[in-house]
């Protein structure tokens, strides 16, 4: 069970108890933290996130490199397998559809990955 975190700030129900999330939203959570967060730069886990890289969205193994990236981010977290479905651009940002095994469970998630999607124009 982890606390359920909303607009880069922990959720406080209207009873100002935590809200909290477990099983495949628990893990969803985290995944997105780690594939969105520079390492170093979250608060509660400074191990957590992933390198900052520069990449021209048009390259042809872009979804194969973040694979690879998100893959590091997440090796400590236990989630079986992690692979990026598509790479695009919505609103001059750039997200990443990734997909999470997790055993039986399959999740289906966007990140946002303009701070580490550096257009190279």
């Amino acid at each position: 069970m982890d606390v359920k975190i909303e607009n880069k700030d922990t959720k406080i129900l209207s009873g100002g108890e935590l809200c909290y999330v477990d099983s495949i939203t628990e893990l969803c959570q985290r995944v997105e933290i780690a594939c969105t967060v520079t390492k170093g730069s979250f608060v509660y886990d400074t191990q957590l996130g992933s390198e900052k890289a520069d990449f021209d969205p048009k390259d042809e193994r872009l979804k194969e490199k973040l694979a690879m990236i998100f893959k590091e981010a997440t090796i400590d977290i236990p989630c079986t397998d992690l692979s990026v479905l598509e790479v695009y651009e919505k609103d001059g940002e750039y997200f990443a559809k990734i997909e999470i095994v997790n055993g039986i469970d399959i999740i289906v998630t966007e990140v946002n990955i303009d701070a580490k999607l550096r257009r190279n124009t």
